[in-house]
């Protein structure tokens, strides 16, 4: 009994198929390592004027990231596959580089979108610009910002007019500390209880 209840946690920890993890406990990892020629890929989209595109020099993990092209009058959106957890505190980070003598010119927000509700700001990746190009983390909490055991996105919406670029890569979705402890002492319970 003591197995499958430890079994079943992992389990429940357990990233969504098809991604990657970059610890045991991420829930979704997302690193744009697309073949040529096929972004946007594994069920992320790309709306506006397509300016989201993959680059290959200057990757900070992996090979690849996802770029925003400056432009003029911009207002682009990168959206995450669907992502489903039971899971009620989770924060989604990642890294993150731009211009912050440009970042006047632009914003790139970060969003929950969950079906027909309104989209929930969750935050501006502008923030965590370290300096002109130089790649930094990004975390941003979700918690009460999606609902439990159903589906959500992540939105990247570039929005500026005569901006800069703005990578992204290595984009995660992990539990927040608290969430954790909570699930290992529940699990810890019930294997005590027996």
């Amino acid at each position: 009994m003591k197995r499958l209840l430890v079994l079943g946690m992992l389990l429940a920890l357990t990233p969504a198929a098809g991604f990657a993890a970059t610890s045991p406990t991420d829930i979704f990892f997302e690193g744009f390592e697309f073949e040529e020629g096929t972004f946007p890929a594994n069920g992320w989209t790309v709306t506006g004027s397509d300016v989201w595109e993959i680059q290959t020099t200057g990757a900070p993990e992996g090979l690849q990231y996802v770029n925003a092209a400056w432009g003029f009058d911009q207002d682009e959106w990168l959206i995450s596959p669907t992502i489903n957890t039971a899971i009620a505190g989770v924060s989604v980070g990642g890294l993150t580089q731009g211009s912050t003598y440009w970042s006047v010119n632009y914003d790139v927000e970060v969003y929950v979108k969950t079906g027909d509700k309104a989209d929930a700001y969750v935050g501006l990746l502008n923030d965590y610009f370290l300096d002109n190009w130089f790649w930094g983390d990004f975390e941003l909490d979700l918690t009460g910002l999606y609902p439990l055991g159903e589906d959500f996105q992540i939105g990247f919406r570039y929005v500026g007019d005569d901006g800069a670029d703005c990578g992204v890569d290595a984009v995660y979705i992990t539990p927040e500390p608290a969430s954790l402890l909570l699930l290992s002492i529940g699990g810890m319970a019930l294997i005590r209880r027996r």
